[in-house]
């Protein structure tokens, strides 16, 4: 984009910006607007000739979008410090997270696709991709853990980080895969396993998937809140590993809870993570021997709509504990999984869930499923 620098840039920022540029470096500005969700930061690409045109522009490549939650550890899509972006589908409710500016942004019409990775934000770990996606109304894919290249990532817990991405309409979330995934088979399921009671939409879905619908117990899920705890033992380690020392060396620089998601990662020792691993790693094994290749999980994408945006720290806590019950199937056991939005407010997406490697059969199912095929 082009910003006036009579935005609060004065003569010898100006000055000092076109010699960054012309030794090479690619310096940085803040931006803001009624283009952005939120204060963000821009690269500056050029700044304006004087000959030409005055040196009145800045020309500045920005990343719209880029709130996120604090180090990506939230489900919210809040941030203590930028603020919470807007969430146009239910505005009166949180964008999910922790992309949330990326959701914001594609939600707004102001970016066709947000990915949820870069240098300086963040992956699917736990649901950053699949929770914005369903609390905005918004198709999201959580690719098979690994398919996709994720060097340079600032990674929250490595073994559950994974490249994903959302869009406003399934086809082009397909047209990503179809540049960042490996080649594949796309086969459709035989059969939908439902650890739930299911809606109308579900059965709609079976019917257009051509598939059996199954509900009832699926093995590997009949503890959530054990495989939850595990998932979270290891997750915390990995995170206290990864960013232990700059939290210690800034405290209170991070909202207080956040931090205390990051330090209760602290205490955990290599037992404790070696034990929740075997829990994982158990339930996993169950869950792929019931999956077979021939059948998906469909459930809910979160514990219910989006929280609104003034709710109590409790009731936070609570919608975080529900969504992350539906979100850890595939971050636990690194499988791919597919948003697909339902019609109706607050917005709520189903998420179908496939055995490893049949993330092209996920998108293809994407654009199948219009979205009055999916409407409860």
């Amino acid at each position: 984009m082009a910003a006036q620098r009579g935005t609060g840039l004065v003569d010898e920022q100006v000055r000092q910006l076109r010699s960054e540029l012309e030794a090479g470096r690619r310096p940085r500005v803040r931006v803001s607007g009624t283009q952005f969700p939120a204060v963000t930061t821009g690269t500056v690409l050029r700044v304006g000739d004087p000959k030409t045109d005055g040196g009145d522009f800045i020309t500045v490549r920005v990343k719209v979008g880029g709130v996120t939650d604090e180090l990506a550890f939230s489900l919210s899509g809040t941030n203590a410090h930028y603020g919470t972006p807007p969430n146009p589908a239910a505005p009166d409710r949180i964008t999910g997270g922790s992309s949330s500016g990326p959701a914001a942004a594609v939600a707004l019409g102001e970016a066709d696709v947000g990915l949820g990775t870069d240098t300086d934000t963040d992956t699917d770990t736990a649901g950053s991709i699949r929770v914005p996606a369903s609390v905005c109304g918004l198709y999201g894919l959580r690719p098979t853990h690994g398919v996709v290249p994720i060097d340079g990532v600032l990674h929250l817990a490595p073994s559950f980080d994974t490249v994903g991405w959302l869009t406003a309409g399934p086809d082009l979330l397909r047209a990503v895969g179809s540049v960042l995934l490996p080649a594949g088979p796309a086969p459709r399921p035989l059969r939908l396993l439902s650890p739930d009671a299911v809606s109308s939409s579900v059965h709609r879905i079976a019917d257009r998937l051509g598939a059996r619908l199954i509900v009832g117990p699926v093995g590997g899920l009949d503890a959530p809140g054990e495989l939850v705890a595990a998932f979270r033992t290891v997750q915390t380690a990995e995170a206290w590993q990864v960013h232990g020392r700059w939290v210690s060396a800034n405290p209170g620089a991070l909202a207080a809870d956040i931090e205390a998601r990051f330090r209760a990662g602290q205490s955990v020792d290599a037992e404790a993570v070696g034990q929740a691993r075997a829990v994982v790693s158990e339930a996993g094994r169950r869950l792929r021997d019931a999956l077979g290749d021939d059948s998906w999980l469909v459930l809910p994408a979160a514990g219910g709509p989006g929280h609104p945006r003034d709710a109590t720290d409790t009731v936070k806590e609570q919608w975080r504990q529900a969504t992350l019950r539906r979100t850890v199937v595939a971050s636990a056991f690194g499988l791919p999984s597919c948003v697909v939005p339902q019609t109706g407010a607050p917005p709520l997406g189903l998420a179908l869930v496939a055995p490893a490697g049949a993330d092209h059969a996920l998108l293809d199912a994407a654009v199948g499923l219009c979205p009055h095929e999916a409407a409860p």
